[in-house]
């Protein structure tokens, strides 16, 4: 066979990095409909990256270094190359995500180089000017690049070994564009649901997940009463938006009498300027712990009662150990008290002592899942306090409430292929995961959506999330990649229209999907050390940078309720009882004592992977892999990156060249 002939890429000439910096800076701040919020997912490239790279990658740099443009001046290709530029200028600014005019115009250029780089090479069957080379990402991940090549117009392949991406990725690339719905197959006169105004998909995953709703309310709507407000604002009973706990620990000083002493990190709970609010805590004369909310104009001095070095016990005022702490957490005796509620009187929230609230016990169905959470020191630290399995970091009301969703949305299935064989959609027997796009497919893609809402109530549903007093909110539990302790926390009402509730996950999931693209796209669970069944792909990845996120061990979390969602609906993702471990690309603290040895098995992984995607990738177009890693260590020999050398060692190996 012929030699290939490549011209040089833009991506190997040229970028406007400042202006694909600055829009990626901005998009930081972009919240609703952008695709990270329609469930967690750790270390995402900006979308406005993913889109120029692609096209950089893809796109003839007109300078001719190649000899394609001979006879071409100086000042023509500088020209022509500013004109590229102008487009990912536009290309990456968020308000034209989805710009046709600004896409048709990419879009345009990506062909306009293929077919000149089909014509270099024309007579080989793989380089056909009618059709683009298919894109591939190994390392799925979220999906923001593969999600961006099918918006440029590639059939884009996802890729990734663990569950939750798939998950996260089916619903990106896979849904739209695959089913033949111009009207939602609910049955509702509500505007709400069935507004011409909006997509099809869209209607029907807000209808079905206020049906789900409705059900759990009658469920267990007896787990979260209306409590008595005090006669100070207005009496009667309101809905709580919000319980406050926090974690106890027997004192271990003899003087307290065995009684539990709180944790709690910060008194505060409204923390804005002229508005302060705080719990005051005290013994009464019965040797007995109170709280009282008190309110003032001027900021408060006070004081938590646990810290890096550990507690001191309100009832001696003696110290205690943080390894105290450890101890007793690990032997199953820290526990937790109510410390105050968020009651919505009106429009108002007003804050109601603990001890004016009983809470409801609950009974916790046997089928909560009792998974061992894999220690990795510093990032999963709940550990070290006893708190080993996932189920540990769910109050037992919050177990019962993410079951009970989990198990609504595997039972509303059956009713959705109902309606969409009542719609007209086809009774083909096909499941969404089998490549069908008839009436079962399309009722396993709503679940799918409704299980990206159940992982984004899990984030919020559990006790390691933490109160904002600044802004008077529960702040979700991954604000990083881990899992620390965390002494006091907010556990959200479910079922109540609050923030971290059921209708404000559905509302962020929804306003995804009305973003999402046109186009080809599949996905895989597919491990990227083995080789890939698709050829001459373009390739864009952002692979596991060393041992900076402990994905598998992490992502369990929302797994475990995710898998009793869909183990039904995609049985082949969702069958395991945890996410896989051993085949995973990290440097795994979890599975290997010797860091040496953790570092050998990511280094030969990544040569294995690369290898396989050098045999896979286009050889005309580069092969683009992120690398924003920055830890390093510094010995007597100076500073190193030990990710970083293993990672170019692996690059070198595969037989790639960096340009």
């Amino acid at each position: 066979m012929s030699k290939i002939k490549s011209p040089k890429k833009l991506i190997e000439v040229a970028l406007p990095l400042d202006d694909i910096n600055n829009a990626s800076g901005k998009e930081k701040s972009v919240r609703h409909g952008h695709p990270s919020t329609l469930h967690l997912w750790w270390a995402r490239r900006p979308l406005a990256a993913a889109r120029a790279i692609l096209f950089a990658q893809m796109v003839n740099d007109p300078g001719g270094e190649r000899g394609f443009y001979a006879g071409k001046t100086k000042q023509q290709a500088d020209k022509e190359r500013e004109e590229l530029f102008e487009i990912i200028r536009e290309l990456v600014e968020w308000e034209n995500t989805n710009n046709e005019e600004v896409l048709a115009k990419a879009r345009a250029a990506i062909k306009n180089s293929w077919e000149e780089t089909c014509l270099l090479n024309k007579g080989n069957p793989d380089f056909n000017p009618n059709e683009l080379p298919a894109f591939h990402d190994p390392f799925a991940g979220g999906g923001t690049i593969p999600l961006e090549a099918k918006r440029l117009g590639f059939k884009s392949y996802a890729t990734d070994l663990n569950p939750i991406p798939i998950l996260l990725n089916r619903c990106m690339i896979e849904v739209i564009g695959r089913f033949d719905v111009d009207a939602p197959v609910s049955t509702s006169d509500n505007e709400l649901f069935n507004n011409p105004d909006i997509s099809a998909v869209k209607s029907d995953v807000k209808f079905y997940a206020y049906k789900v709703l409705e059900r759990a309310k009658k469920l267990i709507g007896d787990n979260y009463p209306k409590v008595k407000i005090p006669l100070t604002h207005g009496g009667g009973k309101g809905k709580v938006l919000t319980w406050l706990w926090c974690r106890t620990v027997k004192s271990p000083n003899p003087m307290a009498n065995g009684k539990h002493t709180p944790l709690i990190k910060g008194p505060l709970i409204a923390n804005k300027k002229g508005r302060y609010i705080w719990l005051d805590q005290s013994i009464d004369q019965n040797g007995e712990l109170k709280f009282e909310i008190k309110e003032s104009s001027q900021k408060p001095s006070v004081k938590g009662t646990v810290g890096r070095a550990g507690s001191k016990c309100v009832y001696t005022d003696t110290p205690i150990p943080l390894n105290y702490i450890r101890e007793q957490g690990k032997q199953g005796n820290l526990g937790y008290r109510l410390i105050a509620a968020v009651v919505l009187v009106g429009k108002k929230k007003v804050y109601i002592s603990g001890d004016e609230i009983e809470v409801p016990k609950v009974n916790v169905p046997e089928g909560i899942p009792n998974n061992e959470i894999l220690h990795w020191s510093g990032c999963t630290n709940v550990c070290v306090y006893g708190m080993t399995r996932f189920k540990d970091l769910f109050l037992p009301r919050q177990q019962v409430a993410m079951y009970t969703f989990a198990k609504l949305i595997s039972e509303i299935r059956v009713e959705i292929s109902s309606a969409a064989k009542n719609k007209g959609l086809n009774d083909d027997g096909m499941s969404f995961t089998d490549g069908g796009n008839g009436a079962e497919a399309y009722a396993d893609a709503i679940c799918l959506f409704l299980a990206c809402c159940l992982g984004r109530a899990a984030d919020y549903w559990n006790s390691v999330t933490s109160w904002e007093s600044s802004g008077e909110f529960v702040a979700h539990a991954f604000t990083k990649h881990a899992l620390p302790m965390i002494w006091d926390f907010g556990e959200v009402n479910p079922i109540e229209n609050g923030g971290g509730s059921w209708e404000s996950a559905v509302d962020w999931v929804v306003r995804v999907i009305e973003r999402l693209p046109q186009g080809q796209g599949v996905v895989q669970q597919h491990n990227a050390m083995e080789p890939f069944h698709v050829k001459n792909t373009v390739i864009s990845t952002d692979p596991p940078y060393y041992d900076n996120v402990p994905y598998s061990n992490l992502s369990d979390f929302f797994y475990m309720w995710t898998r009793i969602a869909l183990k039904d609906i995609a049985p082949q993702n969702f069958g395991t009882i945890q996410t896989p471990k051993n085949d995973e690309l990290v440097a795994s603290h979890s599975l290997y004592d010797d860091i040496d040895e953790a570092m050998e098995f990511f280094s030969e992984g990544m040569t294995k992977t690369l290898s396989s995607l050098y045999e896979e990738s286009n050889p005309s177009i580069p092969v683009t892999i992120y690398y924003a890693f920055k830890q390093s260590e510094t010995s007597d020999n100076g500073t190193s990156s030990t990710g970083w050398e293993s990672f170019l060692a692996s690059v070198v190996k595969s037989g790639f060249a960096i340009t």
